[in-house]
């Protein structure tokens, strides 16, 4: 009786390698096992179907004629298998997808791939930008407790650093903020429009500063320590799409630094100590 039971693909393998070399020890070679394992593959591939598949000589197997038919099919979807292993490697490699938050995307990264892309035109990029991690001049800041005639923008915990590091740690806040966004650009947009003013690296909305569309409301630059990170999976380190994209993207980022060095030479680092 036939086991209606779909045959194991380890059994197919070693059915289409023995059939196609015409040699179990030359499958077993191919297939990294031994002979024995081979051919118990496939005696239990016969037991399965019902069928005997091959004719067993002393140097040698032959397929019977059943064999022959099932060694075709096999054949051709080992040989499907294949090409569509090859096609998955090749779209792979010249497809490169990344991931960041909507500020850094949005602010200094997409401005800047048509410069990667023309140095690497056969490469496609996907962006997706997403807030989870597959996130004062005028000198009105220099007595906080006075009434502020704007606006904060931005992240609470952000504003409440800068003040301690100023030496205000219990500035009453919740009352000062106008409009919550959801993304430090979109803070930034608001302060570019005139709704308040906002916390954003001088980095990422350089551009914005040395146009005048953002004039600096204080001296002070301070810092949470936190950075952007770089990461992929350790297997796809020395993928050539990523070691093309980790080497554009660190020289791009060095040359922003350098350009924005005015702006960060006195920065401070600070922590949740200062509050």
């Amino acid at each position: 009786m036939v086991d209606p039971r779909m045959p194991s693909l380890v059994a197919i393998r070693a059915f289409e390698a023995a059939a196609r070399l015409g040699s179990f020890a030359k499958a077993a070679q191919e297939l990294d096992t031994s002979a024995a394992s081979v051919s118990y593959h496939v005696r239990r591939l016969e037991e399965q179907i019902g069928v005997r598949l091959f004719v067993r000589h002393a140097q040698k197997v032959a397929l019977t004629p059943s064999g022959e038919v099932v060694s075709r099919e096999a054949s051709k979807a080992f040989a499907a298998l294949r090409a569509s292993f090859i096609r998955a490697v090749d779209a792979d490699r010249t497809q490169l997808s990344l991931t960041t938050l909507p500020s850094l995307g949005t602010s200094w990264l997409t401005p800047r791939l048509g410069k990667f892309r023309a140095h690497h035109p056969d490469l496609a990029l996907e962006l997706d930008l997403s807030a989870d991690a597959q996130d004062l001049t005028a000198g009105r800041f220099d007595d906080p407790r006075a009434p502020l005639s704007v606006p904060l923008l931005g992240r609470p915990d952000w504003w409440r650093l800068w003040y301690g590091a100023r030496g205000f740690a219990g500035v009453d806040l919740p009352g000062k903020f106008g409009t919550h966004l959801s993304a430090e650009y979109l803070d930034i947009a608001a302060a570019v429009a005139g709704h308040g003013i906002a916390i954003g690296s001088p980095i990422l909305f350089r551009a914005e500063l040395e146009s005048g569309k953002l004039v600096p409301a204080h001296d002070f630059v301070a810092s949470d320590g936190r950075s952007f990170w770089f990461v992929y999976p350790v297997a796809r380190q020395n993928s050539a799409k990523i070691v093309m994209f980790r080497e554009w993207l660190c020289e791009e980022a060095a040359v922003d630094r350098r350009a924005a060095r005015r702006f960060l030479r006195d920065t401070v680092t600070l922590s949740a100590q200062v509050l």
